[in-house]
């Protein structure tokens, strides 16, 4: 993906995403109910995949989030975290 992000797993269940150039969290994915053990990007959609204790895989969409992120790319704002707030990830699958 073309996007300054990374993503990390945690044993708090959830998925984060972060911009590694301003180092700071994009979106923080919930779901899972148990450790996340493993988190992916999907090499050509706007897909993530995590797996976890819990038993079940996750499929999301995060189209939306990138969308605004391109929206205000150019705005000084882009840099808050606070422009990320109310945005969903949806989840695709499970």
């Amino acid at each position: 993906h073309e996007l300054p992000w990374i993503c990390s797993s945690s044993d708090d269940q959830t998925i984060r995403l972060w911009n590694w150039q301003n180092r700071s969290i994009v979106a923080v994915l919930t779901g899972h109910t148990h450790y996340v053990m493993s988190v992916q990007f999907h090499k050509e959609d706007n897909l993530i995949l995590s797996s976890s204790l819990d038993y079940k895989i996750f499929v999301w969409d995060y189209s939306e989030l990138k969308e605004k992120h391109q929206k205000f790319a150019g705005d000084a704002r882009s840099k808050k975290i606070e422009m990320f707030t109310g945005v969903e990830v949806e989840v695709k699958n499970i």
